[in-house]
């Protein structure tokens, strides 16, 4: 503390201001009657104390047993009582209390901080991210020209149906465990990353959970084998179906599971397979034959009793015995897409669950070469970073999927806070910071009133949601081709659905169906208006009409138990892409989402919603 500081509360110093606040005028004149933490010697007036003690116990959004146990909090009414007798010292006040002693030397942030946008260029890192941002939804995709042979031809899966099946160039992935052990035994022939390299590959980590239905989804992430995934968890306004929750495996999880070498079954429910008649996004009078296995799974667990697991995604073995595993191996050779349907049997619902719809393939594993898809998704990682969430970070979810609360986290938040501008007008010794079970609670006097204000923030996670700027589309056709598919999924559903009709079958995802399908209605007229001459590009310009219409997000991390949730009278088709990079980050492994074949890259997720 400087000697101007060492007599300013600060709670209402000016010299608490950060530097991205422009905070300049002092809120109030200084008040005398000032308390001292005697272990950093910071200052607090009683008219700060009492102001934020009356806002904590009248904010309703503060949970009551956060008022009752928070560790700061409790000095603060301890500072106030203080006051009441008189006395003008305090050992330690909520300045020292948030991170606690006994977990700072055990804790560390596991927070990654945010790259600059090029991954081979040198540079100022927080500065590149500022131009970045600033810049690049400002740039032309009709200016760029993409070179030939970086262009995926999306009017082959039309013009050329054979090409994109099972009988041309959609041949089912690799089973995961044996492409471990072939590139294990790569890697050991050249003596190289022996010692980072798991001995057998975890089926465990990134698994998607499904408690509901009793089903683990592997991740088997890996850039030589890039695919689609699409989910309907969200509850439903249309059909009634309600919420599916979910999380992703923790790492720690996942690895004490493999250890302990238990084996669980595959998926079990009836199976069908279906050729059906879908049309073509861009021209609704020209279609296809798709072979489409339906696999039928029901309801294992209550919805009311995975309540308790929000924010959770820790297994222990006596849940992991009653689940299911799906994979690559569980696809059949002669289908292009896996459809699994959830049935209702304890939670009434005469309505399946879309639970998956899997593309087997993607045109973009032929046209790239391995080393070209590694740098893809170490570029695209980049350069949607720097552009997702608040500058690279996810602060905004509080429904459980940045997990709880946990000594890590508060690290986390004091990185993020740090490393981000603005995201707290007052540097962190004028914060009091209460800690929930989901979220923190931000109290602090506002720069531009004399009130004090709180936020409330989850966890930091790397990430965060974003708009995908057109350019980008343009840049990496395999964005291109992502959104295509999307659309795919959406007249395959329909398509299911007049099948279904015919069988006298309920219908499924009828309100993701109801509103993705306006979407694409409107995007189809915006396509039919397109000038551009290119065939190629033509497709990429629809897809970009049809993104204008979602969101998009990066997950970086193993999401806790959590619904999904879209404005009122919207649902979509979530729409998601797993990509791993090498990440140089010292002692520590960082493995992102999880879910690395080989269990020592980084994984992220881009989700389409």
């Amino acid at each position: 503390m400087t000697r101007r500081d060492a007599n300013e509360c600060i709670y209402c110093s000016v010299s608490s201001y950060s530097v991205a606040s422009r905070g300049q005028a002092q809120v109030k004149e200084l008040s005398s009657n000032l308390m001292t933490c005697l272990k950093c010697r910071s200052k607090f007036c009683n008219r700060c104390v009492q102001e934020i003690i009356e806002l904590v116990e009248t904010a309703k959004k503060i949970p009551a047993s956060v008022k009752r146990e928070d560790l700061s909090y409790n000095q603060m009414k301890e500072i106030s009582s203080r006051f009441l007798s008189g006395r003008r010292t305090i050992f330690s006040g909520p300045c020292c209390s948030f991170i606690h002693p006994s977990s700072s030397s055990s804790s560390s942030s596991a927070l990654m901080k945010t790259a600059s946008p090029n991954p081979y260029t040198p540079c100022n890192r927080k500065k590149s991210i500022k131009e970045f941002r600033s810049s690049i939804n400002k740039k032309n995709p009709e200016e760029f020209d993409c070179p030939s042979e970086e262009l995926i031809p999306l009017y082959q899966y039309f013009d050329n149906p054979k090409h994109t099946s099972h009988e041309g160039l959609f041949l089912p992935k690799e089973n995961p465990a044996d492409q471990h052990m072939r590139i294990l035994t790569k890697q050991k022939r050249r003596n190289h990353h022996i010692n980072h390299i798991n001995s057998s590959y975890n089926p465990f980590s990134g698994a998607l959970i499904i408690p509901t239905f009793g089903l683990a989804i592997q991740g088997e992430v890996t850039n030589t084998h890039w695919y689609c995934d699409h989910h309907g968890f969200a509850r439903s306004s249309v059909d009634g179906t309600p919420d599916v929750p979910h999380c992703v495996l923790s790492h720690d999880s996942a690895r004490q599971l493999h250890e302990s070498n238990i084996v669980i079954p595959r998926i079990m429910g009836s199976r069908t397979v279906i050729n059906l008649q879908v049309t073509s996004p861009e021209n609704p009078f020209t279609s296809r034959n798709i072979n489409v296995e339906v696999i039928d799974v029901n309801q294992q667990l209550a919805i009311s009793s995975i309540k308790t697991m929000k924010g959770e995604n820790v297994l222990d073995l006596a849940s992991i015995t009653t689940m299911s595993f799906f994979g690559s191996e569980d696809i059949r050779p002669d289908v292009e897409v896996t459809i699994i349907l959830g049935h209702f049997s304890i939670d009434t619902n005469i309505h399946p669950k879309l639970l998956l719809l899997r593309f087997t393939g993607m045109l973009a594993n032929c046209q790239y070469s391995v080393k070209r898809k590694h740098e893809i998704a170490r570029e695209l990682y980049h350069q949607l970073r720097a552009i997702c969430g608040r500058q690279g970070y996810e602060i905004t979810r509080r429904g459980g999927s940045s997990g709880k609360v946990t000594n890590v986290s508060d690290h986390d938040l004091i990185d993020c806070i740090h490393d981000v501008p603005g995201l707290c007008p007052r540097k962190l010794r004028g914060v009091l910071i209460l800690r929930g079970v989901f979220t923190y609670f931000l109290v602090y006097r506002n720069v531009k009133s004399s009130s004090f204000v709180c936020y409330q923030y989850p966890p930091p996670k790397e990430g965060g949601s974003f708009n995908l700027p057109s350019y980008l589309i343009y840049c990496y056709p395999v964005l291109a081709e992502f959104g295509y598919l999307k659309m795919i999924a959406i007249e395959i559903l329909r398509s299911l659905n007049s099948h279904r009709a015919r069988k006298g079958m309920s219908p499924v995802a009828q309100g993701i169906l109801q509103c993705e399908s306006m979407k694409l209605n409107q995007a189809r007229k915006l396509y039919k208006k397109c000038d551009i001459t290119s065939e190629q590009r033509n497709l990429y310009a629809l897809v970009t009409y049809f993104n204008n219409f979602h969101k998009y997000s990066m997950v970086c991390h193993p999401v806790g138990m959590h619904n999904d949730h879209f404005k009122a009278g919207d649902e979509s088709l979530e729409n998601k892409i797993l990509m791993s990079i090498d990440i140089n980050s010292g002692r520590n492994k960082r493995l992102g989402r999880g879910g690395c074949v080989m269990g020592t890259q980084y994984v992220y997720a881009l989700l389409d919603w």
